[in-house]
This record gives structure tokens, C-alpha cells and sequence, in this order.
């Protein structure tokens, strides 16, 4: 039991790691129309250009495929919107995610989040973990939406739009942040 904590564990990390490795040189400009918004505080966000989205995929056994889904968004004041998705699926070896809603572990829906049973009494659950992080703020600030939910729409031919919503936590001073009315569509991403 133990080593498969300790599998889902890299996974999440390496996750991480594509999130947080996206510079200046993994960035595209953003088409017009603009194909990734939302509500900050009740305010019109919206992308100018885009860090490299990416899923990347690990085989966890038994049939079991781990994919973390990457997507970061910035405005042109260097504020961001990263969203991570954990998607775990059995028997499934496309280069897609499924086309469902992902809850955060806060959201009141959480328990009904998709799971997959890795050894008896072992699931894996999907999830989601957005954040937003506004101008000055350096790379381990900004708001962490554990009561979140993104909701996968459509993914295929390489391209992924949905929406999503969350509720962003400071972790060290008592702060949130509201985002609504979010929307991404035809984001293109590269399989890893």
C-alpha cells in the first residue's frame, strides 16, 4: 500500500514540476478572439498569451493510466491562471482526459469525483487545483482554489475547452480571491 502513496506522490510531484517550469520561452500569444477568461472578484480577467499546456501521462499499473492535465493563462499585467488536473483512468491509453467535471477536495461535490480502484481498498481519485496569482506575487504565492471545479467540456485533436470556478485560499495570510465565470476553448496541448 505503501508504494503506491509513494507512486501517486511522484506523480503529483513531477505534476509540480510542469506547472511551475513554464518560462518566458514556453509562452504563445494569444489568438483573437481571446479563448481564455474569467471573473477576478467580480473584474474581466483575460489571457493575453499562454504558457505550453500539457498532459502528461504515467502508467501506475494494473491497467491504470495517471494523467496531470497543465494549463496557464496570462494577462498582460503578469497576473496568472494555472489549472491542474489529476485524471486517473483504467483501460483508457488515448492522449485525452475524460470530459467531465473535476472538484477540488473542498468543493461540496467532491465525492463525486471519478475514481479508480488501483488494489482493493486503494483508489485514485481525480481532482482539480487551480490557482491564481496576481502581479508581484513570486511563484510559491498566490491563491490555491481548493473549492474548485473544472469541468472538462471537450478534448480532442490535440485541444481542450471547458470551464471552471474557484475559490482561491492565501496559504499564509487569511485572503481569497472569487473567480467565476471562467472559460477556456480550444486550448492546444502536447502530450508527454
Amino acid at each position: 500500500m505503501k508504494n503506491y502513496k509513494l507512486l501517486l506522490f511522484i506523480f503529483l510531484l513531477g505534476s509540480l514540476n510542469l506547472l511551475t517550469s513554464c518560462g518566458d520561452d514556453d509562452e504563445v500569444e494569444m489568438p483573437d478572439p481571446v479563448i481564455f477568461s474569467c471573473k477576478v472578484d467580480g473584474e474581466v480577467w483575460q489571457a493575453t498569451r499562454m504558457g505550453i499546456s500539457v498532459i502528461g501521462g504515467a502508467d501506475f499499473g494494473n491497467n491504470i493510466t495517471g494523467k496531470s492535465v497543465n494549463i496557464t493563462a496570462i494577462a498582460e499585467d503578469g497576473s496568472n491562471v494555472k489549472l491542474v488536473l489529476s485524471d486517473f483512468e483504467a483501460n483508457n491509453t488515448t492522449q485525452c482526459i475524460d470530459a467531465i467535471n473535476y472538484y477540488g477536495p473542498d468543493h461540496p461535490n467532491q465525492s463525486q469525483n471519478k475514481t479508480v480502484e488501483l488494489v482493493p481498498g486503494e483508489n485514485l481519485e481525480n481532482s482539480s487545483t487551480p490557482v491564481f496569482t496576481p502581479v508581484g506575487v513570486d511563484l510559491f504565492g498566490g491563491f490555491i482554489g481548493a473549492n474548485s471545479n473544472v469541468e472538462i467540456l471537450s478534448c480532442e485533436d490535440g485541444k481542450l475547452s471547458g470551464t471552471f470556478e474557484f475559490i482561491g485560499v492565501d496559504l499564509f495570510f487569511p485572503e481569497s480571491v472569487l473567480i467565476t465565470e471562467g472559460v477556456f476553448q480550444d486550448i492546444e496541448f502536447t502530450y508527454q
